[in-house]
């Protein structure tokens, strides 16, 4: 699915742009910092060499569950029950916004679009950018389709 994302950092200028989920989710894993993996115990062990190395809670999780989701997105790691791990898109969103002064999602152009005009952003931070930003990418996007 194709969705639509604007990245507000504290200082560089804004970033509109649309991919593909499967592009979205390539680029995060080109990006140093991101990993999606889930293990058993035996790919734990094979990881991490004996049971005592293995963390605490990725433990507690596979011991009860028999599978633990490790996401590490920015420098934070956490560890999840099969029952509560987000998706691969989920995280890698997440890892795409750890940074930002904002990042925000929309599944098609026209919700971009209506958040575009009745949005003014928190502290309307950038917001002349993030506007010129998002008419550029609509503009393309409208060229595309002819």
């Amino acid at each position: 699915m194709k969705r639509y994302y604007i990245e507000i950092p504290h200082r560089d200028p804004p970033k509109a742009y649309a991919t593909e989920d499967k592009h979205f989710i390539e680029w995060a894993y080109e990006q140093d910092g991101f990993l999606y993996w889930t293990a058993d115990m035996k790919e734990m062990l094979d990881c991490c060499g004996e049971r005592d190395e293995i963390e605490a809670e990725a433990l507690e999780i596979l011991d009860k569950h028999g599978t633990v989701t490790e996401i590490a997105t920015g420098g934070q790691v956490a560890y999840y029950a099969p029952d509560e791990v987000p998706t691969e898109l989920e995280a890698a969103q997440e890892y795409a916004g750890h940074d930002l002064h904002a990042f925000y999602v929309f599944d098609t152009a026209d919700e971009l679009r209506e958040w575009a005009r009745t949005y003014h952003g928190a502290h309307h931070h950038q917001w002349p950018a993030v506007q010129a930003a998002v008419e550029v990418l609509l503009e393309g996007e409208e060229e595309e389709g002819e």
